[in-house]
């Protein structure tokens, strides 16, 4: 009998230590700002290519930029891919780093409503 107090009691004190779910807060949707701007590269490129031939330019600038194949002449190049590429993998990184430093929390923390590194 008294066994079962002691089990009891400690079950209630598991409980309270976590936080109920009435009080718990779902966070809203965030924008990830080095993401996004690791993209901006792509989106000049290809408003350019839009501008010079349509949407065959812009489908020929994005598949240039992401892949480095050149649709028109059949050959693949390397240094266009790493130009439009390589901001959208420097974004990921630091996106992931901010979020292992804690600086996304402590945005979060502070009360920045929307965006976040």
């Amino acid at each position: 009998m008294e066994r079962e107090r002691e089990m009891a009691k400690a079950k209630v004190k598991y409980r309270n230590r976590f936080m109920s779910k009435r009080h718990h807060k779902r966070p809203g949707m965030t924008v990830p700002v080095a993401v996004l701007a690791g993209f901006a590269p792509l989106g000049v490129a290809a408003i350019d290519g839009y501008k010079y031939n349509g949407v065959t330019g812009l489908a020929k600038r994005v598949t240039l930029g992401m892949t480095g194949y050149n649709i028109e002449d059949g050959h693949w190049y390397p240094t266009e891919m790493a130009k439009i590429a390589a901001p959208i993998v420097a974004g990921l990184v630091i996106h992931k780093l901010a979020g292992r430093f804690g600086i996304n929390r402590a945005l979060a923390s502070a009360g920045v409503p929307f965006l976040r590194v």
